[in-house]
C-alpha cells in the first residue's frame, strides 16, 4: 500500500542570516520525503503553516492541491509512485518551467509585465524546446544570431534580459545550476538611442485637440504626465494634498523618506489639466500606447507617441525652465545619473543662454 502527504513547509536546506526561508512543498511517500522550492519565502517567525499574505496561501493551497491530484490520479492508474518519480518534473522542458513561474509571478506582477515576460520568451521556446540544463553558451550564442536576423538590437536585448531572469529562477530553485549567460562569445548590451520629447507647439495640439470618452482621457493623463514627471503606474492613484491652503501634487519622495510636491497653482497647464481629470484610471498600458497613436495621428503629430515620452517631455520642460539637474532627479524619483537621460538641453535653451556673451 502506498501512502503519501502533501505539505507546504518552510525549506531549511540552510542557514538563513536574516531568519527568511524559502517556502517549498514537502511530498512524503512511505516516509521518503523530496522538496519542490515555491519562489516564496517567509520569515520562520510569521510562519505556522501558512504566511500572513492571503494571495500566497491560496497559491500555496493550489499547488498542494495539485500535487495530491497528480499523484492520486497516477495511483488509481495502477502506477508506481515514489520520491524519484516526484522528482521527474525537474526534467520538465524550460518552457513549461517558465509558464509555472509565470502563474507564480502573477501574485505580485502587473499583467502588462507578464504579457511582456511571456512575449520574450515565447522567442526561445520556439527555438529550443530543451530543459534548463541543456541552455549552453552555444545554443545562446545561436540563439542571439538568429534574433539578429530580425530583430533590433535593443529587442535582443530585451529578450535575453527576461530570459536571464528565468534562468536565475530556475538555478534558485535548484531545477539548474552555472551561468551559460557569462560564457557567451558576445552579450547583447543596450544601446541608447536618441529619445523623443514634445516641443510646446506639440503640447498646444493636443491641448487644443477636440477628443471624447477614453481618448479624452488618455490625452489628459498623458499631459499630467508631460507637466510633472509622473510615471505610468502612478496616473491610477495621484494625490492632490493640501498645505498651507495651496493645493499640491504628490510627485515622490526624497531619500530621507520626505514627499515631493509640486505646486498646483505655479502651473497653469498643469492646473488645467487635473481639473478635467475623471479618477481612477481606467486603461491598461497596452491599451494606452495604441489610444496614444490615435490621438498622435489626430494631432498631426509626427513622432511615435507612447506614455514615456511623457517623461523625457517633462525632463526637457524642467532643462528649459532652468530646473537644475538635481531638481528634476529629485521631482521624478531618480538619480542624477539616471536623469542625464531625461536631461536636455535644447538648441533653443543654448542659443538664447548664450545670447550673454553680447555683454563682453
Amino acid at each position: 500500500m502506498i501512502n503519501f502527504t502533501v505539505k507546504a513547509v518552510l525549506f531549511k536546506n540552510r542557514k538563513a542570516a536574516d531568519g527568511i526561508y524559502r517556502i517549498a512543498i514537502r511530498v512524503t511517500i512511505n516516509r521518503k520525503r523530496t522538496y519542490e522550492v515555491t519562489g516564496f519565502s517567509c520569515h520562520e517567525d510569521e510562519w505556522d503553516g501558512k504566511t500572513k499574505d492571503k494571495i500566497i496561501n491560496r497559491a500555496l493551497n493550489q499547488m498542494v492541491a495539485d500535487k495530491e491530484r497528480i499523484l492520486s490520479e497516477q495511483i488509481s492508474l495502477g502506477k508506481t509512485i515514489s520520491v524519484e518519480s516526484v522528482r521527474e518534473p525537474e526534467r520538465q522542458t524550460f518552457e513549461v518551467f517558465c509558464k509555472s513561474q509565470l502563474k507564480k509571478l502573477a501574485t505580485n506582477k502587473e499583467a502588462s509585465t507578464l504579457k511582456d515576460y511571456e512575449k520574450q520568451l515565447k522567442k526561445f521556446w520556439a527555438f529550443h524546446s530543451g530543459t534548463a540544463s541543456s541552455i549552453t553558451p552555444k545554443v545562446l550564442n545561436d540563439f542571439k544570431h538568429h534574433l539578429e536576423t530580425t530583430l533590433h538590437h535593443n529587442s535582443v536585448w530585451a529578450c535575453f534580459k527576461t530570459l536571464k531572469k528565468f534562468y536565475r529562477i530556475a538555478v534558485n530553485e535548484g531545477i539548474t545550476d552555472g551561468n551559460p549567460f557569462e560564457k557567451m562569445e558576445t552579450k547583447p548590451k543596450y544601446k541608447e538611442s536618441e529619445t523623443e520629447y514634445l516641443t510646446i507647439e506639440e503640447l498646444n495640439k493636443l491641448e487644443k485637440l477636440e477628443v471624447t470618452g477614453l481618448l479624452k482621457t488618455v490625452r489628459d493623463y498623458f499631459l499630467l504626465e508631460c507637466y510633472s514627471g509622473l510615471r505610468f503606474s502612478d496616473w491610477s492613484r495621484f494625490t492632490i494634498e493640501k498645505i498651507n491652503k495651496q493645493s499640491n501634487l504628490k510627485v515622490g519622495a526624497q531619500k530621507n523618506g520626505e514627499p515631493i510636491y509640486l505646486p498646483i497653482d505655479s502651473s497653469p497647464r498643469l492646473k488645467r489639466v487635473i481639473q478635467r481629470l475623471e479618477k481612477p484610471y481606467p486603461v491598461s498600458l497596452h491599451y494606452t500606447n495604441i489610444l496614444l497613436k490615435a490621438i498622435q495621428q489626430m494631432a498631426g503629430i509626427k513622432k511615435n507617441l507612447r506614455t514615456h515620452i511623457g517623461r523625457h517631455t517633462f525632463g526637457v520642460l524642467c532643462a528649459e525652465l532652468g530646473l537644475s539637474i538635481e531638481t528634476t532627479a529629485e521631482l521624478m524619483g531618480i538619480t542624477i545619473s539616471v536623469c542625464k537621460t531625461y536631461y536636455k538641453v535644447t538648441r533653443q535653451k543654448v542659443n538664447r543662454e548664450f545670447k550673454v556673451f553680447g555683454k563682453l
